[in-house]
């Protein structure tokens, strides 16, 4: 069952997020807030908008991402959410992965800070593409 938004805030998320199959930096990069940090709770964040845009770059290059958004919440500016990334890497493989987001938006509905909350053995243990686990601390 996917997640039905009851604000703004919410129907702004699952917007973002439902745009992700699509691969394209470009579609995305709009969401952001120029400053934002956007931080995959396992590695280091990636802060500002060169930074971000250049990592989702580089993993559209090596994957592609359909996100199922199971559940969302939020409270004034935070949006709240429950999915499962379905990832399939260019060499066929693939996996699903359940995690958490947190995401505070600016007054304006821009992501300012980005929170991914999952089991990193999930992808790493899949295993996925060498470029892609060190793509992650960069």
């Amino acid at each position: 069952m996917a997640a039905v938004p009851q604000n703004a805030n919410e129907k702004k998320m699952v917007e973002f997020l439902d745009l992700w199959v699509k691969s394209d930096v470009d579609l995305l990069m709009p969401y952001f807030h120029p400053d934002c940090v956007y931080t995959d709770m396992p590695y280091e964040p990636r802060r500002g908008e060169k930074e971000i845009r250049d990592f989702i770059a580089y993993c559209f290059t090596t994957l592609d991402l359909d996100i199922e958004t199971l559940r969302i919440a939020s409270r004034g500016n935070f949006v709240y959410t429950e999915r499962i990334e379905h990832v399939t890497f260019h060499d066929g493989r693939k996996v699903d992965v359940p995690l958490a987001g947190v995401m505070e938006l600016t007054d304006d509905g821009l992501l300012i800070n980005w929170r991914e909350y999952f089991d990193a053995r999930e992808v790493e243990g899949n295993p996925a593409p060498e470029s892609f686990r060190n793509s992650q601390g960069d």
